[in-house]
């Protein structure tokens, strides 16, 4: 059989435009036609199904497209209006919140405030400038917010979000001169949360980032040099109460300054005119610590030329107005306790306590401008009784306990309403004692006292009674334990005395210990009165233990250098020798109750030494000289020298047995 030659698709096809037989060609070539019509239906099967796979490719992907439309949309309009949400956010707690602080009702957004926290910590990270910054400024007000509320804590943990959001917004952009004024403004509110919490040393380095952040910002922005003045000024106050006195007047000089070339620049505007004034009391407060108090006034009066004239314009500035009565009470301190000018003292505490009148008439509720209004009180209540004024100014003293009373117990976790508290009630307490009305005085230093253990719940009572700026009002609750026990020791109740003496030995331990006081010598003498008054009751007990301890405490802290007696003014020498003297009274009646009396005569002697009845007017010091000449045996010379000294002699039940038993006075 002959082998078949292979045929070729393109021969069996028929020549263009000739008529074919299919008939015959599909006799002759059967498979070729049929792959040919198979192949020819799957490529045009292809094709349309090509076509329908691009029809259904490209109507997907039109619908990808206007979905990705609408979601970048939807996205858009979610975060316009998150971004508006959170700009009404920032409007509650910051410009409602300054409104609802006026009239005292911060409280109406503590939801508010507490959600506003929820929601930012619920939210996602939104990684564009504008987000980021407007969550840091809504956290921040949030951190101020809880700050007028005294949640210390809580305003520490949202402003140090804000800072670590604003470190985020630092990150993304080399355009931020708004940035950094706003990472300033951050270490401001935290510097305050520090200074609540009584933490000095970090609140200075709070300030002092703010003041290097504000380095890099633009020398000629308004806002920027704001910020820089404010930071100046409170940089000024932390160093002022820390006793760096130059630091503090240099600080405010250089506020001066960028407020000046505000005003100049930008006209008198009413919160860089607010803030002068400020400083001018700050520069009067720094030259009043050195010692300079002419020149202290001058600038106080320059506070008052400042911003007296534009309060009576603008009365609704209550800003200004609160600056311009601390100016009218740092000029009545001045005046009282420097010049010992009453007249003028009570003028301008007058003037003083009639804006915080108007202020809490205004907003009734605002626990800021209410602690103000105690103050005043307090202060036309001490230049009254100085004055000889006593029933009245009892009156205002009692008015300002009273309204300190409620604001430490609405604001109970805060430590300053407390330690204004305190000075309230022994302000009270020391006229109820003058008047003899010795039950009311007791109650009112008891609750003094009780301040203590108020603030150590709080954790606070250490690094309170360790900071000089808050020395002043420690001791008001050491001296109400002192005063409890020398009134408990009158009538007679010697455990209380020594027990209320030995409290007030322990908090001017802790407060001497700090080695920061801005007096030493106050704080010594202090600590060997309380001693004294505890040596008296022990003496009393005749519990030796206790005279021995306390004895010994009074020696050291007489020979401290703090004590230098050819240092001291007369009126501290006086006092010096007072509790010298009473040393060896105390030592000698020791002795003769132990059968040692060689030893006891050896004391008086001593005490004779520093308290000359020939010589000294001071009572005190001649009521000691009297029992020592008695116990020496020179009864003749101490009874005309009795009625002299026979107020101290009835107060002092031990001396007063011992006179009576020795015939010097009638039973």
């Amino acid at each position: 059989m002959e082998a078949s030659t292979p045929i070729r698709l393109e021969e069996a096809l028929p020549p263009a435009r000739s008529k074919v037989n299919w008939r015959r060609m599909l006799r002759r070539y059967p498979t070729v036609i049929f792959g040919g019509a198979i192949y020819t239906s799957l490529l045009k099967e292809e094709r349309d199904n090509a076509k329908a796979a691009t029809e259904i490719a490209e109507h997907e992907r039109s619908v990808a497209q206007s979905a990705l439309i609408s979601e970048a949309k939807a996205h858009d309009a979610a975060l316009d209006s998150r971004l508006r949400a959170e700009k009404l956010m920032e409007f509650m707690l910051a410009d409602l919140g300054k409104s609802l602080g006026d009239i005292g009702q911060l409280k109406l957004l503590d939801d508010v405030s507490d959600e506003v926290m929820s929601y930012y910590a619920g939210a996602e990270d939104q990684q564009t400038s504008v987000s980021l910054s407007q969550r840091a400024a809504a956290l921040s007000s949030v951190a101020s917010f809880y700050l007028g509320r005294g949640r210390i804590v809580d305003a520490e943990n949202a402003v140090r979000t804000a800072i670590s959001l604003n470190s985020e917004l630092l990150d993304m952009t080399d355009d931020q001169p708004d940035a950094l004024g706003q990472r300033a403004r951050f270490y401001l509110v935290l510097s305050s949360a520090q200074r609540m919490r009584m933490s000095t040393e970090e609140a200075i380095e709070s300030m002092d980032k703010a003041l290097a952040v504000l380095e890099s910002a633009d020398r000629d922005d308004p806002e920027a040099l704001w910020i820089a003045a404010t930071a100046k000024y409170e940089r000024h106050t932390i160093a002022l109460f820390s006793g760096d006195v130059e630091g503090a007047m240099k600080y405010a000089r250089e506020a001066e300054v960028i407020l000046e070339d505000l005003i100049r620049d930008n006209g008198e505007v009413a919160d860089y005119l607010q803030l002068l004034g400020r400083v001018f009391t700050g520069i009067a407060d720094s030259l009043l610590f050195s010692g300079k108090t002419d020149e202290a006034i001058t600038w106080y009066l320059k506070c008052v030329d400042l911003l007296a004239e534009l309060t009576s314009e603008h009365p609704e500035n209550t800003v200004m107005l609160q600056v311009l009565s601390v100016a009218y009470s740092r000029l009545g301190y001045v005046e009282q306790a420097q010049n010992q000018n009453l007249e003028k003292a009570i003028e301008y505490n007058g003037e003083a306590l009639a804006i915080n009148r108007a202020l809490v008439t205004i907003g009734p509720s605002n626990m800021t401008w209410q602690a103000d209004y105690s103050v005043a009180l307090t202060l036309m209540g001490i230049s009254l009784r100085e004055n000889g004024d006593v029933d009245e100014a009892l009156g205002y003293l009692i008015e300002g306990r009273d309204v300190a009373e409620i604001l430490a117990r609405l604001d109970s976790t805060n430590p300053n309403p407390i330690l204004k508290l305190a000075g309230n009630y022994k302000y009270v307490a020391d006229i109820y004692e003058s008047k003899g009305e010795f039950d009311l005085a007791s109650e009112n230093y008891r609750k003094a006292v009780e301040l203590v253990d108020r603030l150590k719940d709080l954790n606070l009572f250490e690094p309170i009674a360790t900071d000089p700026a808050h020395a002043s009002s420690v001791r008001d609750m050491a001296a109400s334990a002192t005063n409890l026990s020398s009134i408990s020791f009158k009538q007679r109740e010697f455990e209380d005395s020594l027990y209320w003496a030995e409290q007030a030995v322990q908090v001017y331990d802790t407060m001497l210990n700090a080695n920061n006081s801005e007096d030493k010598w106050v704080s010594n003498i202090n600590l060997v009165h309380a001693h004294s008054q505890a040596a008296i009751a022990a003496d009393a007990l005749e519990d030796s233990s206790a005279i021995d301890r306390h004895l010994a405490a009074m020696r050291s802290g007489l020979n401290s250098p703090a004590n230098d007696e050819s240092q001291l003014s007369s009126g501290r020498l006086a006092i010096s020798k007072l509790f010298r003297a009473n040393v060896h009274t105390l030592a000698s009646r020791e002795a003769e109750r132990l059968g040692n009396l060689e030893d006891a005569k050896a004391e008086a002697m001593l005490t004779l030494e520093i308290a000359n009845p020939m010589v000294e007017v001071n009572e005190g010091l001649r009521t000691l000289a009297i029992e020592a000449l008695v116990r020496l045996g020179r009864k003749e010379e101490a009874m005309p020298l009795v009625e002299s000294v026979r107020g101290n002699i009835m107060e002092n039940p031990t001396m007063l047995d011992y006179l009576q038993e020795q015939g010097v006075l009638d039973k």
